[in-house]
């Protein structure tokens, strides 16, 4: 059997302090978290990446900007 793909969101405060947020199940539930850090966002520098893992091979990503834009969720 293939090996479960797992997310994990990546926060870099102020491009300086990196944080790792959850692990999430599928890249909808990556990106509903992704958008709500963005709106709390108070450093227009804080970089928002993530984490795609799948068995032992993990990939750090950044996302398109319109896949964090609060307007394309709704």
């Amino acid at each position: 059997a293939a090996p479960s793909t797992r997310y994990h969101l990546v926060h870099i405060e102020g491009d300086v302090e990196p944080s790792i947020v959850g692990a999430f199940d599928t890249y909808a539930a990556l990106l509903v978290a992704a958008r709500e850090l963005k709106q709390k966002q108070r450093e227009p520098f804080d970089g928002i990446y993530y984490i795609r893992q799948s068995g032992a091979v993990i990939e750090m990503e950044c996302f398109i900007d319109v896949e964090l834009d609060l307007e394309e969720a709704e």
